[in-house]
């Protein structure tokens, strides 16, 4: 059976896709925006779950895995110093297990 489904969704301006209705973190930011040198990433949550947030180059590699454990409840920090890192736009995800909560975009300069 060669029988083909099609799928239609709508977005609409303002919509959110691909997250869950609860997600676990909040208020995710990344800062100061550009930067030198070092780099803080600022994120709340709600329950204690394997969170990893990880550092992707502009073609969607895996640069570096800046973080993999399970939080606090609250406002968490992670520092990083942009070491060895050419200047560019870099992608800052944070996700759990089961989906991508949110994502950044930073650049760093020389």
């Amino acid at each position: 059976d060669n029988t083909w489904k099609t799928w239609v969704a709508e977005v609409y301006a303002g919509a959110t896709v691909g997250l869950a209705d609860q997600t676990t973190v909040r208020d995710f930011s990344v800062f100061p925006n550009p930067t030198y040198d070092m780099v803080n990433i600022l994120f709340t949550t709600d329950l204690r779950e394997l969170t990893t947030i990880t550092l992707y180059d502009v073609e969607g590699r895996i640069i570096k895995v800046l973080y993999k454990d399970t939080p606090r409840i609250g406002e968490n920090r992670l520092t990083f110093n942009k070491g060895a890192l050419a200047a560019g736009s870099y992608l800052v995800s944070i996700s759990t297990s089961t989906k991508i909560l949110k994502n950044e975009t930073i650049v760093i300069l020389d």
